[in-house]
């Protein structure tokens, strides 16, 4: 099966961003499949993350056919292959289909392609504080809904929900967040975020570790 696979590139140290299409054999390949064969064999200066191929890590979530994903989870489906998002795009060149469109996630500033500067998050992440410091027993305990929030991976798919900032406390996700103990109640916590029906039932449904964030809310009110 041959599929056009088209990705929004950036250069390092460019604000301009650019369409290139890359044509490839792919039946049975994960998109991440896809990008490793386009580094080794076509293009040595494609940027993107990837450590672990098995969706553990989180580290390769981009956007495929507009919707935020791990690459390494992600295979080139009939159903995939249909999605008519390319349509909607202006690409500056004629595409023959089938085509998949690929893309950064929206959450952070793009260092280059696919490749993310995560340098905020991190510096937001770690004003968290823990409720546990050294050898301190921890006195407080969590419900089943709050401890699924240690299956959160820090993809930040949560955050890459369409409608951007909906689902945001500053840099870090709402399960980010819940994940990483915080001495603040779960409630106040909660308080700082612009929680939106629609956008969080989508996160839900996309989370690769399928966290029920309604749940963690409900958990925590």
């Amino acid at each position: 099966m041959t599929v056009n696979l088209v990705i929004k590139r950036k250069k390092q140290f460019t604000a301009t961003s650019y369409w290139q299409n890359f044509c490839l054999i792919a039946a049975g390949k994960t998109i991440l499949d896809c990008l490793n064969h386009i580094k080794r064999e076509l293009d040595p200066d494609l940027a993107y993350r990837a450590e672990c191929r098995s969706g553990i890590c989180g580290t390769c979530a981009l956007r495929v056919n507009g919707q935020p994903v791990l690459g390494c989870k992600c295979f080139l489906t009939p159903e995939l292959l249909k999605n008519d998002y390319a349509d909607r795009l202006d690409f500056g060149f004629e595409v023959q289909r089938p085509c998949v469109v690929v893309e950064p996630l929206v959450n952070q500033q793009v260092v280059a392609d696919l490749w993310l500067d995560e340098t905020t998050f991190w510096a937001e992440l770690s004003k968290f504080e823990p409720w546990v410091h050294g050898d301190e027993q921890c006195k407080q305990t969590e419900s089943a809904e709050q401890a699924s929030a240690h299956d959160c991976t820090l993809c930040g798919i949560c955050d890459a929900i369409e409608a951007e900032g909906s689902l945001k406390m500053q840099n870090g996700g709402l399960v980010r967040a819940l994940a990483f103990y915080s001495k603040q109640d779960f409630k106040n916590l909660l308080g700082k975020y612009k929680i939106d029906s629609d956008k969080l039932k989508k996160a839900e449904e996309l989370c690769p570790e399928k966290i029920k964030l309604g749940k963690l809310i409900g958990a925590a009110g």
